[in-house]
């Protein structure tokens, strides 16, 4: 990927700033956005080179980020979630898993979302209860964006003090109520609250599992990255 930080800044400038206020008035971001984005190869920005990825650094993944939030917080927001699962996929030891997802994610065929904030209060809001061939999971994750643009969702829930990191569907499913949110800014980020009901999460969904201290103190790097929106968009302004 050659000058990523560039080639991010032009596509914000020729593309997505020009469209940002009729993004935000109808409350969608074209396709041809991510589609851009995929082109570009910023799908699989967070992959590591011995899976494929570009293998970039930390200044260029906050350059591409700054750059891209500063044309279009909606479209950035939504892609910027894709990248959990991306890594989360690339470090786990299920092969099966990284071979099937991974591939397709890092060149933007599929699209991941998010939904882990929930497993980090105490108690959680999104819990796991461990049965024969996976688990039930039953609470909430409070804001999930990307909902019909995504392919895959990267879903974290607690069992006791244990995260449990798995790749679904992002699809309706028995258990699972989707409520679509209205939002005061981004509405194009397509946010909604997902509810949990006895929702059985299979064992050949699960990439990881971390024990809870562990993933809050790891959450100190995405917390960096989250902070590129509001600097990209001041940069902008």
């Amino acid at each position: 990927m050659t000058d990523p930080v560039a080639r991010a800044q032009a596509l914000a400038d020729d593309l997505l700033f020009p469209a940002a206020a009729e993004v935000d008035l109808k409350g969608e971001v074209p396709s041809s956005h991510f589609d851009a984005l995929a082109a570009e190869g910023f799908y699989g920005l967070a992959a590591p080179k011995e899976v494929g990825g570009p293998g970039v650094d930390l200044p260029t993944i906050v350059g591409v980020l700054e750059a891209l939030a500063g044309g279009c917080l909606s479209t950035m927001f939504t892609w910027v979630q894709h990248h959990g699962l991306v890594a989360g996929l690339a470090a786990t030891d299920r092969v099966d898993l990284r071979e099937r997802y991974l591939p397709a994610l890092i060149s933007g065929e599929l699209k991941a979302g998010a939904a882990f904030a929930a497993v980090i209060p105490t108690p959680p809001r999104l819990r796991a209860e461990r049965v024969d061939g996976g688990y039930l999971l039953d609470g909430e994750a409070p804001f999930v964006s990307g909902w019909g643009v995504i392919d895959l969702l990267q879903l974290c829930a607690r069992d006791g003090d244990t995260v449990v990191g798995a790749a679904v569907d992002a699809v309706p499913a028995e258990g699972l109520e989707v409520q679509p949110l209205d939002l005061v800014a981004a509405q194009g980020t397509s946010t909604v609250h997902l509810g949990f009901t006895r929702y059985f999460l299979a064992d050949d969904r699960v990439y990881g599992k971390t024990p809870h201290a562990e993933f809050v103190a790891g959450n100190t790097f995405p917390s960096r990255l989250n902070g590129c929106a509001p600097l990209g968009l001041a940069a902008r302004a």
